[in-house]
């Protein structure tokens, strides 16, 4: 079955197991609290901090590439987007965002110091809070930019192996096809309901299921697959496509990722009758718009594949040539990536 129809598709693994190590080293030193940031900057979203945060919850941070030269040598990679470049066919690729994701094994949240046991009549630990609500990434990517159709897309790699048991990524599958759950109307757009960390095991998919209800589909459930990913493979998916994942059942088995989140180097910022000379974006986006322009920055949304390449990426990195073999992968496996240099949906 392939990318185009399904809306995401499985990547054999493609980053070097001594790069994955090292990262994965990286990531839980960063949670661990410790002083990661070798510039001084920290990211623009930090979702957990020992001794401030539950530690039964998802950990999120986004935009590490902005501090730490190792997660930027991922997410930044000129080969990973070629690849990238080959399946979408467009001209020139950025980076929107990135997030560094670590779903704790339950003998990860027991052994943190904040952890205390529930009380004998309390659900599972199984069933607290590592679920990822089911969302569009359209939602909150693409509805800043110009076009929208075929923004942006995101490629999801995995630092453990990855499956249903210890909260691998879930999709919908065609479920990129449905109508948008947006209203998009000239540069005006109003983003419906998402939910992302907090929800329990049993409503997390509850956005996925009145979606599928607006789109006459009642058995939604029947559509949703979560396919097993190995250690420095990933997933690519649409960014119409619905996700999310549920707990980590796992006692041992973390699930630590990053995804990045790519943008069509063509795009510009929506411009709208709100926000001012800033115009309308979240405010994520919103506060690396430069006032005035619909122009993105290269600073902050760096072009890593096809024509202006950021030439200080190559400085800023630890490690080159992350992914590389990636584009290779796609060439040989036309049947799922659509041929290679995408022709849409």
């Amino acid at each position: 079955m392939s990318y185009r129809k399904l809306g995401y598709g499985v990547i054999s693994p493609i980053i070097q197991p001594r790069v994955v190590e090292k990262l994965v080293r990286k990531v839980n030193a960063i949670y661990a609290g410790g002083d990661q940031f070798v510039n001084g900057v920290y990211p623009d979203e930090w979702h957990y901090r020992p001794s401030y945060s539950l530690p039964h919850t998802t950990r999120e941070i986004v935009n590490g590439w902005k501090s730490c030269p190792l997660i930027a040598s991922l997410v930044l990679s000129k080969e990973l987007a070629e690849g990238i470049q080959e399946i979408t066919g467009w001209n020139s690729v950025r980076v929107g965002q990135d997030d560094v994701i670590w779903k704790p094994s339950i003998s990860v949240v027991k052994a943190d110091s904040d952890y205390h046991a529930p009380p004998t009549d309390a659900p599972p630990l199984t069933a607290l809070n590592t679920t990822v609500g089911f969302h569009q990434d359209s939602a909150y990517i693409s509805t800043n930019f110009v076009p929208y159709k075929s923004s942006s897309v995101t490629l999801w790699m995995a630092l453990d192996d990855s499956d249903s048991n210890n909260g691998g990524l879930s999709y919908a599958e065609g479920s990129h096809k449905w109508n948008v759950e947006l209203d998009v109307d000239g540069a005006r757009v109003k983003k419906g309901g998402l939910t992302f960390m907090g929800e329990d095991g049993e409503s997390y998919a509850s956005p996925l299921i009145n979606a599928g209800r607006n789109n006459g589909v009642e058995d939604v459930e029947r559509t949703v697959v979560t396919p097993e990913v190995k250690r420095g493979g990933g997933l690519l998916h649409d960014q119409d496509t619905w996700h999310g994942s549920g707990v980590n059942h796992s006692e041992e088995r973390c699930r630590r990722a990053i995804a990045v989140h790519y943008v069509n180097g063509d795009c510009r910022f929506r411009r709208g009758e709100g926000g001012g000379p800033w115009g309308e974006c979240d405010y994520i986006y919103g506060r690396y718009r430069i006032r005035g322009s619909d122009e993105l920055e290269g600073s902050f949304f760096p072009v890593v594949a096809g024509e202006g390449r950021e030439e200080w990426i190559d400085d800023w990195v630890e490690v080159g040539g992350v992914g590389e073999g990636f584009k290779e992968q796609v060439r040989e496996n036309e049947g799922v990536w659509g041929g290679g240099r995408g022709r849409g949906k």
